[in-house]
């Protein structure tokens, strides 16, 4: 029997890499249900289906969605295949100064000597540290080591970034996202790499309701969900603390530095740039 594998490829487009995904689940397709591939060069998402009938009704829709801006192609595989070949192409690789990511159905003896591990099994590389978003979000928590001890993740994925907080000195760490198998995922990569008492919810951080605030806030969200919610994501960083956000295209960069720069509470303290993303580092004033 075959399993079809709907492939999507985008190049060097930074605008169509953060609305993919969104319009994806928009059609009513889970995260738990593609598997995404991020490079420098291109980011490919692959989606399983039984039959070729299904797989041409959904490229359909994609490239109404996305006309010429994708390369769509149905491939054949094995069913035996298709479940784990995903696995085959994901190494372990650095994802800040000190610590490295590494699958976690490899052996630990593939951890370079001096570095810290996280061990992760996901299948979206938005979550692994693949994507410039999370790399420099991480970085930047990394960077703020010793500074903080609460930490709160706002759309948290893998749950990548609550171990690196707990690496990195945080003891009190609750996360949120939107998704009810991100949240799965999360829970268990946390609990493999034994950080315990993470809070996690799943919900809208529109209708979160949470009076604590927090040493450290990383919110790593498309451009459109950080300015509708900046006033709200800032009212979770206590005094004197930091935020972080990320998910900035370098296209939007100048648009997220002047919306956050009106709000007079925080202070623009660092900003990370790569080729095709952004992240920035505010403190909120005393």
């Amino acid at each position: 029997m075959n399993t079809f594998e709907i492939k999507i490829t985008v190049k060097k487009r930074a605008a169509v890499r953060a609305l993919l995904v969104s319009a994806l689940q928009n059609m009513g397709i889970s995260p738990s249900d593609f598997v995404i591939t991020d490079s420098q060069k291109e980011l490919a998402v692959s989606l399983y289906r039984a039959t070729r009938a299904e797989c041409q009704a959904l490229v359909k829709n994609i490239s109404k969605a996305f006309s010429g801006q994708v390369l769509i192609n149905i491939l054949r595989h094995a069913k035996k295949d298709w479940s784990t070949q995903w696995k085959t192409g994901w190494k372990p690789f650095p994802l800040t100064r000190s610590i490295y990511v590494v699958p976690l159905w490899q052996e630990r003896r593939n951890i370079p000597s001096g570095k810290r591990p996280i061990f992760l099994e996901t299948t979206s590389a938005f979550g692994t540290g693949l994507h410039e978003t999370t790399r420099f979000t991480s970085q930047l928590i990394e960077f703020q080591k010793g500074k903080f001890q609460s930490f709160f993740d706002i759309g948290t994925g893998s749950g990548l970034l609550c171990i690196v907080a707990a690496l990195n000195g945080a003891r009190k760490i609750e996360a949120v996202d939107i998704d009810k198998d991100a949240i799965t995922v999360a829970r268990n990569n946390v609990r493999a790499n034994g950080v315990s008492g993470v809070r996690f919810s799943a919900t809208d951080i529109k209708t979160y309701k949470q009076s604590t605030q927090f040493d450290l806030v990383a919110a790593n969200l498309i451009t459109h969900d950080l300015l509708r919610l900046k006033s709200k994501i800032i009212s979770y960083v206590r005094p004197g603390g930091r935020l972080i956000i990320s998910g900035i295209s370098l296209a939007n960069l100048k648009l997220i530095k002047k919306e956050f720069g009106f709000l007079k509470e925080i202070k623009l303290m660092k900003v990370t740039e790569g080729k095709e993303w952004s992240a920035l580092l505010f403190e909120k004033k005393l």
